[in-house]
C-alpha cells in the first residue's frame, strides 16, 4: 500500500479464485495468508474511489466492457495501516503491505 496515511482497507467480499491460483495454493504448499499476501488470488486492479463516484465509475466501467464489484471500504483508524479480508478472517498489518 502506497498511501502514507493509515489507513484501514476492509474488503468485504473476494471474486472467484482463478483455477491456476488454486492450483498454486493447493500444492504448493502456500498458505492462505501467503497466497492472498502475495497471488491477490484474482482480484486483479482496484480503485478506492469515493462512494459519491461510484455510479460514474461503474458506468465508465461497464461501458468499456470491464467486470466490477464493490469490494469493501476505507477506514482511518489508529495510527498503523493494515488491510483485513474478512472473508477469509485474514490482517495484514503495515510491517506485511510493503511494495513487493
Amino acid at each position: 500500500m502506497r498511501a502514507t496515511e493509515p489507513f484501514a482497507y476492509v474488503i468485504e467480499q473476494i471474486p472467484e479464485v482463478p483455477t491456476v491460483l488454486k492450483f498454486i495454493q493447493e500444492h504448493g504448499p502456500v498458505s492462505m495468508k501467503e497466497s492472498y499476501g502475495n497471488f491477490n488470488m484474482g482480484a486483479g486492479f482496484a480503485l478506492y474511489i469515493a462512494k459519491a463516484d461510484v455510479g460514474a465509475v461503474a458506468e465508465i466501467a461497464l461501458g468499456h466492457g470491464m467486470e466490477l464489484f464493490i469490494a469493501g471500504s476505507i477506514w482511518k483508524r489508529g495510527e498503523e495501516k493494515c488491510v483485513e479480508i474478512l472473508p477469509k478472517h485474514l490482517v495484514y498489518g503495515s510491517e506485511s503491505l510493503a511494495v513487493r
